[in-house]
């Protein structure tokens, strides 16, 4: 009996996300290049290596970098594979020295 109301959720639940957008129910949203000043499609874009852009419905979203750290090299993303958030600015730069200088 367990089985089945395992299953019946399942296939509830496989019924349910199937209208819901590329990147909502995942929270990974596919990669579109370098920004241009104006969005094509929704997804991530790249701006330059401090920050990157989030288009939805047509509207920009720009998002710096923390200070500390910068996005990879814009050869690191691949057009139309997705990525999450976390895969910008993902270059911590303490690694490579950066920071206050030591006495």
């Amino acid at each position: 009996m367990n089985r089945v109301a395992l299953l019946l959720l399942a296939v509830c639940l496989a019924a349910a996300m199937a209208g819901v957008p590329d990147g909502y129910a995942s929270g990974r949203y596919a990669f579109h290049g370098h920004y241009g000043g104006k969005c094509g499609n929704d997804g991530f874009y790249y701006r330059d290596h401090q920050s990157f852009v989030i288009c939805s419905n047509g509207n920009a979203y720009e998002q710096p970098c923390a200070p500390g750290s910068r996005n990879s090299a814009y050869d690191h993303y691949h057009h139309g594979n997705h990525y999450y958030y976390r895969d910008f600015c993902d270059v911590n730069l303490v690694d490579y020295g950066a920071g206050i200088p030591l006495p």
